[in-house]
């Protein structure tokens, strides 16, 4: 017993993928499908805009206004995944398993990508580094309607989740996340 615990304690699994320190050191998260469901809607919405709009010379909005988005350092990072430092955090607003959407601070009027938290470390009273996992480049917005036997329906018969489609590099299937 003692000898599989020191084994399964002791050895740490080896990366599949190596890590790099990137280029850029800002990267902007939203928190939980209830804040990523809106800023994708928002995003696709203002990216449909700009493709109607594509001849005409009349300015486009390049950006949303997103108070659930919070500014977070790259530390490191590879192709599955980053590690990254929240400085200034509020208590309570991260956890494991919870789903994120990224992305850059320099170009925020790109569709973000979704990641989910995989770790979490305080490095100090207001400081948290935590590692992320990449579930796919991109998603799109979707609302699902849930079967009603008596076919009344409701506001609560909806329900507001992401689409992922394949991710052919990891050999991902699509699927739908839902609350």
């Amino acid at each position: 017993l003692l000898h599989s615990l020191a084994t399964a304690w002791g050895l740490t699994a080896k990366r599949r993928y190596s890590r790099t320190h990137p280029e850029t050191t800002g990267i902007a998260i939203s928190l939980g499908l209830s804040a990523i469901h809106p800023l994708i809607d928002k995003l696709d919405s203002m990216s449909a805009m700009q493709s109607a709009r594509a001849g005409q010379r009349s300015p486009t909005p390049t950006a949303i206004d997103d108070k659930d988005s919070y500014l977070c350092e790259v530390m490191d990072e590879s192709a599955g995944g980053s590690r990254l430092k929240w400085r200034n955090i509020n208590k309570g607003k991260i956890r494991v398993g919870e789903l994120i959407a990224l992305r850059q601070t320099h170009a925020p009027e790109e569709m973000p990508g979704i990641a989910a938290i995989r770790w979490l470390k305080n490095t100090s009273k207001h400081t948290v580094e935590f590692g992320i996992q990449l579930i796919s480049p991109n998603a799109f917005p979707i609302t699902v309607r849930l079967y009603n036997a008596n076919d009344q329906e409701s506001d609560h018969d909806y329900l507001k989740g992401l689409y992922i489609p394949e991710f052919k590099a990891i050999r991902q299937p699509a699927s739908l996340v839902l609350p």
